[in-house]
């Protein structure tokens, strides 16, 4: 036994685990509103910015909210991190994965709320973001919901507002690009019991496909107007291989060819913008293309 979290070796590789779930005097907590939400935040090697992830769930205005912490075997300090908020993460473990989808896959599985959101450990989420998410979700025919997100860059500067595509042009849109922001999106439970959950085998477009298969499934979605999350630019965001993967997901689910390489060819050159461009240029980007769908 160690001490805040439990550790087993399998050969070479290593579980550790922790949180109040574990501990029998630290249940029942619970302050009896429902739904219970439960928030997974998956991380490796994320000790940089993950007091602020988990920082900003235990801020949230809604009483009832579980929070999942998974992580892929990080060796930087997130492990020492999480012992520290041992008694206020529900659960936690630390062990190697596929991969963030493998990982956000195992979040769900530990999970035990009515409600799920997935929050990054480089994101943050606004102090009422969960309170709103049961708000739009409290008609039992929507099955999720999403809102606005703020662009911040490496160290925390405003680099502006995304919204996601309206709804009226959504079905239009949803394999061309990401429709909405996946830290803003909260799913009923219900919904990966029916559909399943990500799609372990993509390495970074895994939400894309995911939010592009429960729109083809006919479930019914409502944005929030509001600013939800706050995202932090830069690492798999500007990856070429996301793209790539849009792509291949975009032809699966039948969009046309053309279409696909048309938006691969425009994406490419604007991913080499931002490359290029100051942080802010992200928010500049983002605001004229929302402009243009308006």
């Amino acid at each position: 036994m160690e001490s805040n979290g439990v550790s087993t070796s399998y050969g070479a590789r290593s579980r550790v685990e922790g949180g109040r779930r574990l501990k029998a005097a630290e249940m029942g907590r619970r302050s009896g509103v429902q739904p219970l939400v439960s928030v997974i935040t998956v991380v490796f090697n994320g000790a940089g910015h993950l007091r602020g992830a988990i920082d900003s769930v235990q801020a949230q205005t809604y009483p009832d909210v579980e929070h999942i912490v998974i992580d892929g075997g990080s060796t930087d300090g997130t492990i020492e991190i999480l012992r520290a908020y041992d008694r206020r993460i529900d659960y936690w473990v630390s062990e190697p994965d596929t991969g963030i989808y493998d990982a956000m896959n195992k979040g769900i599985r530990a999970s035990t709320g009515a409600l799920v959101g997935i929050l990054n450990a480089d994101d943050r989420y606004t102090p009422y973001a969960v309170e709103r998410a049961v708000h739009a979700l409290s008609d039992a025919k929507i099955g999720y919901c999403y809102g606005w997100m703020r662009l911040v860059d490496v160290q925390g500067q405003d680099c502006g507002l995304a919204k996601p595509v309206p709804r009226q042009l959504f079905g239009k849109r949803v394999l061309r690009e990401t429709p909405l922001f996946h830290p803003t999106m909260f799913v009923r439970r219900s919904v990966y019991e029916t559909l399943g959950g990500f799609d372990s085998r993509l390495t970074l477009a895994g939400d894309f496909e995911f939010i592009a298969r429960i729109h083809a499934a006919g479930v019914v979605g409502v944005e929030i107007p509001e600013v939800l999350a706050e995202f932090r630019l830069g690492g798999s965001s500007r990856s070429p291989e996301i793209l790539r993967e849009m792509r291949f997901v975009a032809l699966r689910a039948g969009l046309s060819p053309s279409l696909a390489w048309k938006d691969w060819i425009v994406a490419r050159f604007v991913m080499a913008a931002k490359r290029a461009l100051p942080a802010a240029a992200s928010g500049w980007l983002r605001a004229l293309k929302d402009l243009r769908r308006n």
